[in-house]
């Protein structure tokens, strides 16, 4: 166990005072994943828009009015990750982020969509069309046309498919989701679980016991899809969206830590965009809840990332981006030594603090809640 602590104090010359301390715990990780690289497949009226590797959002329309039980006319939008090597010890991988549909005055009753392959997808879209069809894979899905969850386990073979529907209307602001597939290194079994967060505790919505994911293949790679599909014939869009995706290979188990009811994470701080190859440090999530100080009443979370890259470099990026809503104010950084930066929008405030840890790494302090008062 590595104990790590961090303290970051800003000072501005107009008197403004933040010191902000995190003190906790973290594991090794069996694998430091490189950030997530996608390619685009769209079609029918249907786009793409992608900010680094870890916030995406997918357009969904169909202009094409053919028949809708033929899926070349469907309106679609996906992105595909390039493959992602297993080493030989893997034990656990875990996929997450948060996902959710743009709320809309009318619907087009689209289908919002994550996959997890164990070989690459021989078709853009559907799962079977001209004799070819889609093999080991996981496929979980929100379908709004009957307002439920659905989640199918596919094999190579004919016969090897398990399909469990649950009763679950889609996200309309950001809801965390996390996958995890876990291998038993002794018999050789798959299972996976899939989990939603919901007022600060981690829900598991599906268990697969025994998965078909790696039956008759030796694969050394996986692949990510995610996206969404319509039928709906007119010319109506929906926008669905994805960001704070991360993945990790562990080569033990791992444990989805059920959280107490106290740490409910602000929903502000996934608006907040990250840089590429932003790594989330375990253990890093934290509620503060109406606490009394000499910064009066706080109501809101903070959470820690570590990057690999130049401190310049990161506060550029955070110069240069936008936070739809949101209005930039306060700025206080300088190149070298990072910084404060502040957003506001209502009664509510997104604080970043750009620094270095002690690791050498620099870190990302991203705060967000009710503004002080």
């Amino acid at each position: 166990m590595l104990r790590y602590k961090i303290e970051i104090k800003t000072k501005a010359f107009i008197g403004l005072f933040l010191l902000v301390v995190i003190c906790f715990s973290i594991n090794s990780w069996a694998l430091t994943p490189p950030p997530l690289k996608w390619s685009q497949i769209q079609a029918n009226g249907s786009r793409v828009t992608i900010i680094g590797s870890r916030d995406i959002s997918f357009t969904i329309l169909r202009k094409d009015k053919g028949p809708k039980r033929d899926i070349e006319t469907h309106g679609y939008a996906y992105v595909l990750s390039r493959g992602i090597p297993l080493p030989k010890d893997w034990q656990t991988i875990v996929f997450e982020g948060t996902w959710w549909q743009e709320p809309a005055r009318k619907k087009n009753y689209e289908e919002m969509t994550i996959f997890l392959f164990a070989r690459y997808p021989a078709l853009l879209h559907g799962k079977s069309l001209d004799g070819v069809r889609l093999k080991n894979f996981i496929n979980i899905s929100y379908d709004t046309w009957n307002k439920q969850l659905r989640f199918e386990d596919v094999g190579s073979m004919e016969g090897q498919k398990k399909t469990i529907r649950v009763n679950r209307n889609i996200p309309t602001k950001p809801r965390p989701f996390r996958l995890v597939v876990e291998r038993n290194t002794e018999s050789g079994l798959i299972s996976w679980e899939f989990y939603e967060k919901e007022h600060g505790k981690w829900k598991l919505i599906y268990r697969c016991d025994h998965s078909n994911l790696f039956e008759e293949i030796n694969s050394k790679k996986i692949y990510i899809k995610l996206g969404g599909w319509t039928t709906w014939e007119y010319p109506v869009s929906t926008r669905l969206r994805f960001n704070r995706l991360s993945y990790a290979i562990y080569n033990q188990p791992f444990l989805t830590e059920k959280e107490s009811e106290n740490e409910e994470i602000s929903e502000c701080l996934w608006e907040v965009p990250l840089p590429p190859g932003a790594r989330k440090v375990k253990g890093t999530n934290i509620s503060l809840k109406k606490t009394n100080g000499f910064m009066g009443e706080i109501n809101g979370s903070v959470v820690l990332y570590s990057i690999g890259q130049p401190i310049e470099r990161i506060i550029r990026f955070y110069k240069n981006i936008s936070i739809k809503g949101w209005e930039r104010a306060l700025d206080l950084t300088a190149v070298e030594n990072g910084g404060l930066m502040i957003w506001e929008k209502d009664d509510q405030s997104i604080q970043i603090v750009i620094g270095k840890g002690k690791s050498g790494e620099t870190e990302i302090i991203i705060g967000c809640g009710e503004k002080l008062r």
